[in-house]
């Protein structure tokens, strides 16, 4: 761990959360919370400050674009799987990705979201945890989730469709609304947007207003934007 950085988190996940990460195999399953370190315990050759946490919905956000669902064909679709190897080319390890999902003791969809994962060939190698919460705003929800992953010394962004993640969150940190047919509208999020796949540009651009002193290592040039 990097000096400077505490060996133990702060902010701690709510309770009733669960946290899945990957296996040495490469599949997604349950790790216990008391291992929990957050975005530093994900790439710890960097400092917080300069590691970003993109933080993605999963029904209706990552599980769904303007050509596939999830539902149907088992996996993240090929063009939300295409966003998110962009990214991650892009920015590298300055990038974590994580799903924040709410899912009130479905047993059902939350094994549905585990195997989608399982069966996306890669998506391993790109979201690095995934965590389920039990409330979608307030001391159990989405934000607290957040806080637990950054310990608020990394900056992060969340995609999420459901207004009132949006609202609580965007007084915090950026925000996107990916807003639905006949859905009410977010209070203030930072962009409004129909589909996961339109985000990237804009995502692009908050990781490098973020994220300090790219120059250092070479990673990212403004002119790498796609």
């Amino acid at each position: 761990m990097p000096k400077g950085q505490p060996l133990a988190p702060q902010y701690l996940l709510p309770d009733y959360c669960r946290y899945l990460t990957w296996d040495s195999q490469g599949k997604l399953r349950d790790f216990s919370t008391r291992g929990f370190v957050g975005v530093q315990g994900v790439y710890t050759e960097l400092p917080a400050r300069r590691t970003f946490c993109l933080c993605l919905d999963w029904h209706q956000v990552l599980d769904r674009s303007r050509t596939q669902s999830a539902w149907a064909v088992q996996r993240v679709s090929k063009e939300n799987l295409e966003l998110l190897k962009r990214l991650k080319n892009l920015f590298g390890n300055h990038l974590v990705i994580a799903i924040v999902s709410h899912i009130e003791n479905r047993a059902k969809n939350e094994a549905g979201l585990i195997e989608a994962c399982n069966r996306t060939e890669g998506l391993n190698h790109l979201v690095s945890l995934v965590i389920v919460t039990r409330s979608r705003d307030g001391p159990l929800g989405k934000l607290k989730a957040i806080e637990a992953l950054t310990q608020r010394k990394s900056s992060a962004l969340i995609v999420d469709d459901n207004t009132l993640v949006i609202d609580e969150c965007c007084r915090f940190i950026y925000t996107i609304h990916l807003h639905l047919r006949r859905k009410p509208w977010a209070t203030a999020p930072d962009k409004v947007e129909q589909f996961l796949e339109d985000c990237g540009d804009h995502i692009a651009a908050v990781v490098h207003k973020s994220v300090p002193d790219w120059g250092k290592d070479g990673r990212v040039r403004v002119q790498d934007r796609w």
